[in-house]
């Protein structure tokens, strides 16, 4: 399969929908960002990920794009314009994609109207309807409620259950640098024997904030199978058949913080 991420409105969540929802769930998935402005994935152990750069020829993405069974494009809002200027060269290139995904989220109309303006966009290109769907992100309470001027304008029909809940676990993983398949175990109490065990109280807070984070992600990555079944109509792969078998201390714990504010290693 492979997929395309945009929204011409930067923060809505590609990133991570890219490599939280979509890479996991798709063996062997390849994900090429498109992205000059914003950090990147790129030095992930858990992501299979390259840089393409929109000023070089198409033709290794081409080829990257036929040899793997599995892409997901990850195009920065920066980099739409150049980026479908340089593939619509080549005649039939956007049929190589079997979907556009756009997330968007609600607290800003302006967002709101880019994601219908990248929609609207999509569809000049002579993309079906079929093909461009809209994930709603950072939902608070009624997706319905708070989505209500993006679905009645939107140029395509939008799935109400395609929407994933604002959740502090996203806030969390950044801080420990990480990512849901790096911290989850089935076992709850994975954690407990480490935390007890931490010699000095940064360990033991890293510990605590990763224990913390796997107990989040059980909901999340069970909302996140149905959200991929939903739009793809497929099975997920098994995002974590093979769990942690250990836990590596973190790094430069010489100066153990009073409080996690004061850590920048989270």
């Amino acid at each position: 399969m492979k997929i395309a991420v945009l929204n011409s409105s930067g923060n809505v969540g590609k990133s991570t929908i890219t490599k939280e929802l979509l890479a996991p769930r798709l063996r062997g998935c390849l994900i090429v960002e498109v992205e000059t402005i914003n950090d990147s994935n790129i030095s992930n152990p858990n992501l299979n990920i390259t840089k393409y750069d929109v000023n070089d020829e198409v033709d290794d993405l081409y080829f990257k794009m036929l040899e793997s069974e599995n892409v997901v494009v990850d195009i920065g809002a920066s980099n739409i314009a150049a980026f479908f200027e340089k593939v619509t060269q080549f005649e039939g290139f956007l049929t190589i994609f079997d979907y556009f995904v756009i997330p968007s989220v609600a607290s800003d109309t302006k967002i709101i109207k880019d994601t219908i303006k990248t929609t609207n966009f999509l569809k000049s290109l002579d993309i079906e309807d079929e093909k461009i769907k809209i994930i709603l992100n950072k939902v608070e309470n009624d997706p319905e409620i708070e989505f209500n001027i993006l679905i009645k304008n939107s140029p395509v029909a939008i799935d109400t259950q395609n929407y994933i809940k604002k959740s502090k676990l996203f806030e969390d993983l950044s801080l420990l640098k990480s990512d849901i398949k790096s911290i989850f175990n089935p076992d709850l109490d994975f954690y407990k024997s480490q935390i007890l065990a931490a010699e000095t109280p940064k360990e033991k807070m890293r510990l605590i904030k990763m224990d913390m984070s796997n107990r989040m992600s059980h909901s999340v990555a069970k909302k996140f199978d149905e959200i991929f079944k939903n739009i793809f109509n497929q099975e997920p792969v098994s995002l974590f058949s093979q769990t942690q078998k250990e836990i590596n201390p973190p790094e430069n714990l010489e100066d153990e913080p009073k409080n996690l504010e004061e850590s920048e290693d989270f």
